[in-house]
């Protein structure tokens, strides 16, 4: 299991969470994914759309205040014993023990209707709205790696037996 020393020592200034490229000498892609939660294990893959656009429409300051937004409203979504990182610039990811693939969805969907409400302020008093899409993987029993279910969840593989999978998107225009 990660220490909270080992998440503290790993924290992305943006968003106040976990950034994963940092914990890949304390978590192990390849092993067992019951080292760190227990089974059934779900994930939910997050990523932001046109976070470069929005970059590049509004700046940094405005899309790094979307990802610290979506950051508060993960936390909020989340169970106390869930983990929660970011991957890289608009993809997050949600490590949830004892989940099973509905609950995963349950999760996923209070996630999007969070998001859906949301909006991000803007310099000069506007404020934008954004979209993300959602992708969940559930592993019932061991073992599965952490490796399999993101490969699982970002739809680069073919779905096995062991592992169930689902998507869903927000759908603010």
């Amino acid at each position: 299991a990660l220490s909270a020393p080992q998440l503290r020592q790993a924290l992305d200034p943006t968003t106040n969470l976990p950034d994963f490229s940092r914990l890949r000498n304390i978590v192990t892609v390849d092993d067992d994914i019951s080292s760190l939660v227990p089974y059934p294990v779900s994930v939910i893959s997050i990523n932001v759309d046109q976070l470069q656009r929005t970059n590049a429409d509004y700046g940094t300051a405005v899309g790094d205040a979307l990802l610290f937004s979506l950051s508060e409203i993960l936390r909020s979504s989340l169970r106390s014993g869930d983990l929660l990182f970011r991957l890289e610039d608009d993809a997050f990811l949600a490590i949830l023990g004892s989940t099973t693939a509905d609950t995963a969805q349950h999760i996923a969907g209070r996630i999007l209707f969070a998001i859906d409400a949301d909006t991000v302020p803007l310099p000069d008093g506007g404020a934008i709205r954004y979209t993300a899409a959602l992708s969940t993987a559930t592993a019932m029993e061991a073992p599965v790696s952490l490796a399999t279910l993101m490969t699982e969840v970002q739809g680069q593989n073919k779905r096995s037996p062991e592992v169930s999978a689902a998507n869903q998107s927000s759908s603010i225009e």
